[in-house]
């Protein structure tokens, strides 16, 4: 028999716990959308595993995708096929198929609650489509390839402010014309809001007036690193169009600054 002493024991039931407690937040809180529509799980919901990746029963995220979903219980072999793709992929392993073609991914697929759960950042992005995370909300946006996502929710009205589209109600702050410093306009974000949302809508305004640009994507991004308040973002900018997209935001700041000037 182990013998194992009475400090000795209470620190591994105390880890034990620790462990399970670790294990229970991050398995639960979870939203997904895809595009506008909020998935529903009716009884196993999407996790984070211990290699920081979203695994969700994938049946469910497919459907919503347009896919359709085989499984083969002898072999535990997941088929997803939508389209002209096609991915086939084993229950444990770190890699698939996709048409063919061994893909690798930093975790593996497995079952829970008799659920085949899925990779799903991988899943989403090899049948084409985008996908973005909200820390803040701890919300999953998989975006269908062509769609830009729900970028404001039904019954927002719009204006335009220095020809850039912008809506009438939002989380964020939107200033116009600043002519002594070059502004077109000037968006603060708001990172104790839903951010996903206040993101979708500053890319719409700016693809209102520039039109789809690889540095509106970037400056967007760069905007998405700062979650916390205690979070320096330092300024950068960000060419399109003949203008700079400046983002940052200081110390303490609880809004992220993305803002437009001509050059």
């Amino acid at each position: 028999m182990l013998n194992i002493k009475k400090p000795a024991l209470i620190m591994l039931v105390l880890a034990m716990l620790l462990l399970v407690a670790t294990t229970s937040a991050a398995a639960g809180g979870i939203s997904v959308y895809v595009d506008d529509r909020q998935v529903s799980f009716p009884d196993q919901q999407p996790f984070i595993d211990g290699n920081a990746r979203t695994l969700v029963p994938i049946r469910f995220i497919a459907e919503q995708m347009g896919a359709d979903v085989g499984w083969d219980g002898a072999t535990e072999l997941v088929t997803i096929e939508k389209e002209d793709v096609e991915i086939n992929l084993t229950i444990g392993e770190k890699r698939a198929q996709v048409n063919g073609a061994w893909k690798t991914f930093d975790t593996n697929a497995t079952l829970v609650n008799a659920r085949t759960m899925v990779p799903l950042r991988f899943i989403s992005e090899t049948l084409g489509a985008r996908v973005e995370w909200d820390n803040d909300t701890r919300t999953v946006y998989i975006y269908i390839s062509g769609s830009t996502g729900p970028v404001v929710e039904p019954g927002y009205e719009y204006e335009v402010i220095n020809g850039f589209k912008v809506p009438k109600e939002t989380d964020m702050i939107i200033e116009g014309l600043d002519t002594f410093n070059n502004v077109e306009i000037a968006f603060a974000i708001g990172i104790h809001k839903p951010m996903q949302v206040q993101f979708d809508q500053v890319r719409t305004a700016l693809e209102s007036k520039f039109g789809k640009h690889a540095s509106i994507d970037k400056a967007i991004a760069y905007a998405g690193q700062k979650t916390e308040r205690a979070q320096t973002l330092e300024s950068k900018y960000f060419e399109v169009n003949g203008h700079r997209i400046q983002v940052g935001s200081d110390i303490g700041n609880f809004r992220v600054s993305i803002i437009v000037r001509k050059k």
